[in-house]
């Protein structure tokens, strides 16, 4: 059996999540989502998006092309911030009014969850259960000082009743697999040492803000500015080569379809 890809978007407002989404904050989405479903189209990709609910009511359009086109929905939170230190009774709320909006807006059953900047609560996983989600994908299992000292490795485990299903770090460096660090690490690392099958299941994720192109503003100060300007550079080339080289070696999964393989419990 062909080993698994699990391809993930995360949408949300432009830069990070940073700006509002009724100001204009939503240029990555119409701009990237299209050049994200056509690459997808391509290839044979059935990925798994996940919405921040705030979002969901100026990108209607996007949506519907999301999911008549066969991917999935799944929350991003109500709204983009870290939820490692809200109130528990404020992390229930966020988790059902996310859920609730985007089932109503799609039609369709809403089973999985990623906190945003992959900031999870100490309870997420009892919230989770208790909200009527059945995994989550909030952990990352690459290394980078500062962030992500999770303490796991690439494969899914259950935990109260939720199957965590964690991204995994790009072979070779200790980065998560995402597209903007592909983008970066491949300048020095060719592409083909980074897509090598060497797991049974790789979970990569991207945003579509990722592909659009940058520019300064004076909203936001000059290291988010930077980190942007020198990330996105030719970051839809890379998509497009990471797309075609992992169809030929792996099967793309959604997420919601790694819930009928047997994983350990933690």
């Amino acid at each position: 059996m062909l080993p698994l890809c699990a391809v993930t978007v995360d949408v949300e407002s432009d830069w990070g999540g940073r700006a509002s989404a009724e100001d204009r904050g939503v240029e990555g989405c119409r701009y990237g989502i299209p050049r994200v479903l056509d690459i997808f189209d391509r290839f044979g990709v059935r990925s798994t998006f996940f919405v921040s609910s705030e979002v969901s009511g100026v990108i209607g359009p996007e949506l519907r092309a999301i999911t008549s086109r066969g991917h999935e929905i799944a929350s991003h939170g109500w709204r983009h911030l870290r939820y490692d230190h809200l109130p528990l009774e404020r992390l229930d709320e966020q988790l059902r009014a996310s859920k609730n909006t985007l089932e109503d807006v799609t039609g369709l059953t809403v089973s999985g969850f990623r906190s945003p900047q992959f900031a999870p609560h100490r309870e997420l996983f009892p919230a989770l259960a208790r909200a009527g989600y059945q995994y989550d994908s909030s952990l990352v299992a690459g290394r980078i000082p500062g962030r992500y000292h999770n303490k796991i490795d690439h494969r899914p485990f259950w935990k109260d009743g939720v199957l965590e299903i964690p991204v995994g770090s790009l072979p070779l460096t200790p980065v998560p697999s995402g597209l903007l660090w592909l983008n970066l690490v491949r300048t020095a690392i060719p592409l083909e040492w980074l897509t090598s099958p060497d797991q049974h299941l790789s979970v990569f994720y991207l945003h579509p803000f990722d592909l659009y192109p940058a520019r300064y503003t004076t909203r936001f100060n000059w290291t988010i500015n930077l980190w942007y300007l020198l990330r996105q550079k030719h970051a839809c080339a890379t998509l497009e080569a990471y797309i075609q080289r992992v169809a030929e070696r792996r099967r793309f999964v959604t997420m919601h379809d790694l819930l009928s393989y047997e994983w350990n419990a933690s």
